[in-house]
């Protein structure tokens, strides 16, 4: 009796270098899913993700991504957030795509604290200007 558990435990030892006596192999590591970063953590995505959203006429969208946090609370607040929205999709929206348009790929001046970039429009050489605030690690479009 001792003899065939000894053989048993030899055979069950020998099928575990080769793989066998129901040992399962380590499953392959999957890679840990990474988040994508936000666009709006660089000017230069936040950018191009401004214009993707005007491009898409996703207008609400794009208000509701590049309008500061304290101004959505503020016209949340005071329940004017819709009518702003429909004056923005009817008269600046359109203004906002070119206006982008005109800034990527340009150099903003930045504030001594890098909380605040302004771009100047090409198109308005004497003072038009586009001007992204830092939140957080978010930037917003403060005008």
């Amino acid at each position: 009796m001792r003899t065939l558990g000894l053989v048993s435990i030899v055979v069950c030892a020998a099928l575990l270098l080769v793989g066998g006596c129901g040992a399962r192999p380590d499953p392959p590591e999957k890679p840990v899913p990474t988040e994508k970063p936000d666009p709006r953590e660089n000017l230069d995505t936040a950018i191009a993700e401004g214009i993707r959203l005007l491009e898409a006429e996703d207008y609400t969208g794009f208000f509701m991504t590049f309008a500061p946090p304290a101004l959505i609370k503020e016209m949340t607040e005071s329940g004017e957030l819709d009518d702003i929205l429909e004056r923005f999709v009817e008269g600046k929206a359109a203004g906002a795509l070119e206006d982008l348009k005109q800034i990527k790929g340009t150099t903003s001046t930045l504030s001594p604290d890098g909380k605040e970039a302004t771009f100047r429009l090409p198109s308005a050489p004497w003072g038009d200007t586009i001007t992204f605030i830092k939140v957080g690690k978010y930037w917003y479009i403060s005008n």
